[in-house]
């Protein structure tokens, strides 16, 4: 009896997701009828997430509405798995100061929402769709259709759901995207995943390319990606049950979330914060392995605590990674040296741990 009870309601679960799907769905493409080209907006610096899941779009609204698509960003693609995704798969990423937004009636963000702050959607524009599965921004209320849900670890996941319930076939590129985009942004399948992500994954993996999936992962970096490892490590200080790492000046962004990554891996550290300077901007990431701290609620209140963060910068995240960026008003030393200072205090603060604890991660010899 009991069995039976728990086949039951676990049939009527996946009835009432199949049709919250169709719905979502069809709302979706109820926006998009008669619009000819779409501009899809990612992050600045996409990660494979939001790659496949623009990619996801782009293939719905081809095959349901005969809309072609442009995927835009206006940043760098730095990390070498991304890089070899987007080769491998052959994306085509265009930069957004090479194109008009005005020759596309289309306007959809994916991975990412209206002011967070990594993204170039233009202020004065109001994006017609929104998807993606971070926390709710209320700037997302103006666009016609949005989907957001912070419950999903991916936003691959959610794109996957949408092609099935459409019934668009799925090239083996495609699936191979969406694959990479769900098991990246999980950290296989291990951070902030739901059912929903692992049936989601497992749909895109027996159509995906195993070979070629293994050799995204596995992307080639250059020597000067190692020099700034060694920087990062020798530059890494504990405090407490916490690790922060400032890189200086850097040409790849991707680095700062790899980095904390990485040293969020050190023993007995529950948390990790890593920053960089990219152009006119610095960049942080956050990560965390303690289910009781929420990396997003974090990063927000670090600005709280520091008037020239706030003043200066935007962050967001879930529960257990989250970035930010930090305008800068003319990138001297002296300004990079205050901006630097103001990340990792009011981090120590946001988190409650001791400056004083402070202990080098790389003993000196």
């Amino acid at each position: 009896m009991h069995r039976r009870r728990s086949a039951l309601r676990s049939t009527t679960m996946s009835l009432k997701k199949k049709k919250t799907v169709k719905e979502k769905t069809r709302k979706l493409l109820a926006h998009a009828k008669g619009r000819k080209r779409a501009l899809i907006f990612i992050q600045d610096n996409p990660d494979p997430d939001a790659i496949g899941a623009a990619v996801g779009l782009a293939r719905l609204l081809k095959a349901k509405r005969k809309t072609t698509s442009a995927i835009t960003f206006n940043g760098v693609i730095g990390r070498a798995e991304n890089q070899a995704m987007v080769e491998r798969l052959k994306v085509n990423l265009q930069e957004l100061s090479g194109l008009n937004i005005d020759d596309y009636d289309l306007i959809a963000m994916v991975d990412t929402q209206p002011g967070t702050g990594n993204n170039s959607l233009p202020p004065d524009r109001t994006p017609d769709i929104v998807i993606d599965h971070h926390p709710f921004r209320e700037e997302t209320k103006g666009a016609a259709y949005y989907d957001v849900r912070d419950n999903y670890g991916a936003t691959s996941s959610i794109l996957t759901e949408y092609l099935f319930e459409e019934g668009v076939k799925l090239s083996q590129k495609l699936a191979t995207a969406l694959a990479f985009g769900i098991k990246t942004d999980t950290r296989n399948l291990g951070r902030e995943t739901s059912v929903l992500d692992i049936d989601a994954y497992s749909h895109v993996l027996s159509r995906a390319n195993q070979r070629l999936l293994a050799k995204i992962e596995d992307g080639k970096v250059p020597q000067e990606y190692f020099a700034v490892l060694a920087d990062a490590m020798k530059g890494a200080s504990i405090y407490e049950d916490v690790i922060v790492s400032g890189l200086g000046d850097i040409d790849n962004p991707d680095m700062v979330g790899e980095i904390a990554d990485l040293l969020l891996r050190l023993e007995n550290i529950r948390c990790a914060l890593c920053f960089g300077f990219f152009e006119d901007q610095g960049i942080l990431s956050i990560r965390t392995v303690d289910e009781e701290l929420n990396a997003g609620e974090l990063a927000q209140a670090m600005l709280k605590q520091s008037p020239y963060l706030a003043g200066h910068g935007t962050a967001g995240g879930h529960g257990m990674m989250a970035g930010g960026q930090i305008r800068l008003e003319e990138k001297s030393d002296k300004e990079i040296e205050r901006a630097a200072r103001e990340i990792r205090n009011s981090f120590l603060e946001a988190i409650g741990v001791r400056k004083r604890a402070r202990r080098n991660l790389i003993k000196e010899s």
